[in-house]
């Protein structure tokens, strides 16, 4: 059985097909798991704001993370 990262993966190839070369693939790939690394330490950041009860910040992040997912 595939992760959920494989079949997106798989799912960008079938799309891009024609539409990449694969190095430009490659890029939008290592793109992507950048952006997700970077939402996952915002939302560790976020998680310790909140745990210290600094609601304010954490409620930047949270803005700051909607807005990603907006996009």
């Amino acid at each position: 059985m595939l992760t959920r990262n494989e079949n997106y993966i798989l799912l960008v190839i079938k799309k891009s097909t024609g539409n990449y070369d694969f190095s430009s693939l490659l890029f939008h790939l290592n793109s992507q798991a950048q952006a997700m690394k970077e939402q996952a330490q915002l939302r560790e950041e976020m998680a310790y704001q909140y745990k210290v009860g600094n609601f304010e910040a954490a409620a930047a992040i949270q803005r700051r993370l909607d807005s990603d997912v907006a996009m």
